[in-house]
């Protein structure tokens, strides 16, 4: 039984041919120059139509905004690019494996009529009558579902910047925490001599 209208059936019209290549992936996401940076699809492209080619492109943008938003310096730019680089290179063995899980899903959505394709649909039919994702492999071990969720879903690029710029980023800083401190004091010192801060006059 089919669950669409007729007059949607109407519209349809029938599926065409669509190439899907590997695309290329640089060996380093920053120029020679350290000037120049690679980001999103340039850096770890994914298939077209992929359910995660945004969310990894928000992510590579919240991890460089996150860093740059520590310092002014123009001089550390070519540091930040590369330490941007060498975080997330970190990551992208997960990079690589939601690629792996997007080839998967084009290769079951796209299967030649035949006894394979009958039986993915048989079992797409099944998943759906339970009420289940119809994805999902049958039977399919709930620990392994749970890791693949933490490993798309679990990464935090912002607490991955932070966690640079603490292990290494701020002790470069011409201006650390501590003198950033130890400046306002002086100021507010200074102030208090002439009078700025004082509430009983």
């Amino acid at each position: 039984m089919c669950l669409w209208p007729a007059s949607l059936h109407k519209l349809a019209a029938p599926a065409g041919l669509a190439t899907c290549v590997d695309r290329y992936s640089p060996e380093s996401w920053v120029s020679l120059s350290g000037k120049v940076l690679a980001l999103c699809e340039a850096a770890h492209p994914l298939p077209a139509s992929s359910l995660h080619s945004y969310s990894i492109a928000i992510e590579d943008g919240a991890f460089i905004g996150k860093i740059f938003s520590h310092t002014r310096s123009r001089a550390r730019v070519p540091e930040f690019l590369h330490a941007f680089y060498n975080h997330r290179r970190v990551s992208e063995s997960r990079c690589a494996q939601i690629l792996e899980m997007e080839k998967q899903i084009i290769t079951t959505m796209t299967l030649a009529d035949g006894e394979v394709q009958a039986q993915r649909d048989v079992s797409m039919r099944a998943q759906q009558s339970k009420g289940l994702n119809v994805l999902d492999t049958p039977g399919g071990d709930l620990k392994d579902i749970c890791a693949d969720m933490c490993m798309v879903f679990g990464y935090g690029p912002t607490d991955d910047a932070d966690e640079w710029w603490v292990t290494w980023g701020r002790y470069k800083d011409p201006e650390t925490y501590a003198e950033k401190g130890a400046r306002l004091i002086e100021i507010y010192k200074l102030q208090s001599s002439k009078g700025a801060f004082d509430f009983h006059s």
